[in-house]
């Protein structure tokens, strides 16, 4: 026997009840309808209800936002297919079965309206007589959490490689400091000596000499990326920093035939920053563009100052990053190159995030990549003198 609904219940009672208790009735669940919309529309994820033909029957403000839907146009009644504009979204949404009785849950990327990490859940509902009468749709926002979980991340890797760094300089730096003391003595031993084969020997002293230098370089700055020193912060143009590292790189970017392109805005103020380590993130960031460029080419580099922030861009014609790898180029140890050691975006990326900086990335294979800085403006707070009694 079918149960019967409250709807059919009301149908059958419809004639003995009151007209002013009807009305009373009807007042008291338009107040709930409206109590629950204002709920659904004040919420921070977002929520879409579709029946069985995949038309909408509600979609609140947030749900909008994410999906890119204009508040203006009318939706209700209309297919949600005809609304999704990112390719990422509408391959998952639009396959999907709303009569399917699974809730399915997925965490997407999507490019459109914005970048964002969105949270998917679509969850089948159920109706006492029909089962499944269609489907809710629930997107949250996850993009902030996975960034937090990130740098969570992140800094769990770095305390991980100071451990590896005090034990680095420890078992290396002091038989690295015995090799070279003992070279030396070799040196001057075979300065004494009166033999043909002195130059032959006095040469190979030097290539082993330089050999231990510079494993004493790279553990030197392996330990500099991992126990950065403490920031030396003073008043600094950004534009004269920029200059200053394009001047120190344009010998290797002459002999790549690269040409540099500066458009620096005068209007950007001296901000609070260490002019040593802003300048050591910025010539690790153009040494990456320019070993992109191996035919050569224009860079451009632009400064903007906005809303608070300053803005340097790095734009090449070079290779581009796999999307794939972009996410990982800051990680520790992580380089495409063969003779790379994988620390100089980690050092940068440290670097800009103590400025309370961010750095965001674009890439597009065969075309090029944008690095863009972002650096919040610090000023001097000036000292204000006691007032005369």
């Amino acid at each position: 026997m079918k149960k019967q609904t409250f709807l059919d219940k009301f149908i059958e009672r419809f004639d003995k009840i009151d007209r002013n208790e009807l009305l009373t009735a009807m007042r008291d669940l338009s107040r709930e309808n409206t109590f629950l919309g204002n709920i659904l529309n004040s919420l921070n994820d977002g929520i879409i209800v579709l029946d069985k033909e995949r038309c909408i029957q509600f979609i609140n403000p947030t749900a909008r936002e994410f999906v890119g839907v204009n508040e203006k146009d009318a939706t209700v009644g209309k297919v949600i297919d005809n609304f999704i504009v990112d390719d990422v979204l509408k391959e998952f949404i639009i396959p999907q079965d709303v009569l399917s009785s699974q809730t399915i849950n997925r965490d997407l990327e999507i490019s459109f309206p914005r970048k964002l990490i969105l949270g998917i859940s679509i969850i089948p509902l159920m109706d006492e007589s029909e089962g499944v009468s269609g489907s809710a749709i629930i997107i949250r926002d996850l993009t902030d959490k996975r960034r937090l979980e990130g740098r969570m991340l992140q800094s769990e890797k770095l305390g991980a490689l100071s451990v590896l760094a005090a034990g680095l300089a420890h078992e290396v730096g002091n038989p690295l400091n015995s090799l070279d003391i003992h070279v030396q003595l070799i040196q001057r031993e075979v300065r004494k000596l009166r033999i043909e084969s002195k130059k032959k020997i006095v040469d190979l002293v030097k290539v082993v000499s330089d050999e231990i230098l510079r494993l004493d370089t790279i553990v030197r700055n392996y330990i500099h990326a991992i126990r950065p020193l403490k920031p030396n912060y003073k008043e600094n143009d950004i534009n004269e920093i920029i200059s200053s590292t394009v001047t120190l790189l344009s010998p290797e970017m002459f002999q790549l035939n690269i040409v540099v392109e500066q458009n620096l805005s005068k209007k950007i103020p001296k901000t609070i920053s260490d002019k040593g380590q802003l300048k050591q993130a910025f010539v690790n960031i153009i040494k990456n563009a320019v070993q992109a460029m191996r035919s050569g080419g224009i860079l451009r580099i632009s400064t903007y100052f906005e809303r608070e922030t300053i803005r340097i861009t790095v734009e090449d014609r070079g290779c581009g990053i796999s999307p794939e790898y972009i996410s990982r180029i800051f990680d520790p140890h992580f380089t495409t190159r063969s003779d790379g050691l994988g620390l100089g975006l980690m050092m940068t990326h440290r670097i800009i995030k103590e400025h309370g900086g961010d750095i965001e990335v674009k890439s597009q294979i065969d075309f090029g990549t944008v690095i863009t800085v972002l650096l919040p403006l610090r000023t001097i707070t000036p000292k204000m003198l006691p007032e005369k009694e």
